[in-house]
């Protein structure tokens, strides 16, 4: 079960805050318009927490803060929550944090500390599920020729292909129905998108639990 709540003024980032501050595993994502990069635009920060709720099962809470709601004055609301994820005491886990890191660290000076990737995760897993050196080249075949690949084969074999989070929820075996074109970055900035940002936290959480789900 999960609930999300969208917090647009400083009352509702307090109330996340608090709740946030009272767990030592926080699953984390940005969203935005080119995010990390010059002349982007920061509009979303998404942070779920997993619990036990009052019958004992288990549960989902998301938060999701609408950073433009706290411009034009109003960035000093977000220093709490930075503090989190600055935070080596808290554990955050996230998919591909590159550009995420770079908008924390460059837009607004959050160096992010104590952090999972579970898309770095998913490649050193790769060896332990078994995966051989012919596989790890065949994820390669797309991005680089195959005659270079079957010619010089060992200068590759500390390169491996990321995957996204479509293809490693496939290739674990966890099933969603949400769709690729679903959801656009239009909708993020006008903060339409709260069916999407749950579900992504919702990805990040079942990759964890490694077992199917299905998103209301």
């Amino acid at each position: 079960m999960a609930s999300y709540r969208v917090c647009t003024t400083p009352e509702s980032l307090r109330t996340a805050v608090a709740t946030l501050s009272q767990h030592s595993h926080i699953i984390f994502d940005c969203e935005g318009h080119t995010l990390g990069e010059a002349g982007g635009k920061f509009s979303l920060l998404n942070l779920g927490v997993a619990h036990e709720d009052e019958q004992g099962d288990e549960s989902l809470s998301i938060f999701v803060i609408d950073v433009l709601s706290f411009q034009n004055g109003g960035e000093s609301h977000l220093a709490p929550v930075f503090d989190i994820l600055k935070s080596d005491k808290i554990f955050k886990v996230m998919f591909d944090c590159r550009m995420d890191a770079s908008e924390l660290l460059h837009g607004h000076a959050v160096q992010l500390t104590n952090v999972l990737d579970l898309q770095l995760a998913d490649v050193v897993s790769r060896e332990k599920r078994g995966e051989g050196f012919d596989r790890q080249l065949q994820h390669l075949v797309g991005f680089l020729p195959r005659h270079e690949l079957s010619r010089n084969p060992t200068q590759y074999r500390s390169v491996h292909k990321l995957s996204n989070m479509d293809f490693a929820m496939k290739e674990y075996g966890i099933g969603y129905t949400m769709k690729r074109g679903e959801y656009s970055t239009t909708l993020l900035l006008s903060l339409s998108l709260n069916y999407y940002c749950c579900y992504y936290c919702y990805c990040y959480y079942y990759l964890l639990r490694g077992r199917p789900h299905e998103v209301a």
